[in-house]
């Protein structure tokens, strides 16, 4: 899974709007995550479990809205917001695999180990969140094991 050119770029001019403005704003970017073909079969499986329905469809191309996890990463825990987009990015890189808790209702894409803060090592977890409707996005992306406002 990738983000697109378009989904870059359009993420990128949220974030400085945001940073200038200090508001959120509520924004769809459709298209903006292009998963492998290997992501989308992976978590059309772990849909299927979540939904019960065995003809649910994960589309390759997910929509991105930005603002929950902007609100989480940049504004609560302290994190800038080109830290923001840096992690979108590598958990929404090719390189990301499907995966789910232990009840199969928390899906998302997991990447990592990272290593770009000292003595610290986290992995990237992006939460995939749905409805029984066939409706797919992202949100947001955890820095899990990395604690808020740390450093570099």
């Amino acid at each position: 899974m990738a983000l697109t050119t378009v989904g870059k770029r359009v993420l990128g001019e949220y974030v400085a709007r945001v940073q200038l403005s200090g508001k959120l704003e509520k924004l769809t970017i459709n298209g903006a995550v292009k998963l492998t073909p290997v992501q989308q079969a992976d978590l059309q499986l772990l849909l299927i479990g979540l939904w019960k329905r065995p003809d649910y469809i994960c589309p390759p191309l997910l929509p991105l809205k930005p603002d929950h996890g902007y609100n989480s990463r940049v504004m609560k825990d302290g994190f800038s917001g080109q830290q923001y987009v840096d992690w979108l990015e590598a958990g929404c890189s090719d390189a990301a695999v499907a995966g789910a808790d232990a009840d199969g209702y928390r899906i998302h894409l997991g990447f990592g180990p990272m290593g770009d803060y000292p003595n610290i090592t986290y992995t990237l977890v992006v939460p995939i969140h749905s409805d029984s409707h066939g409706c797919v996005h992202v949100d947001d992306v955890i820095p899990k094991g990395l604690p808020a406002g740390a450093q570099k």
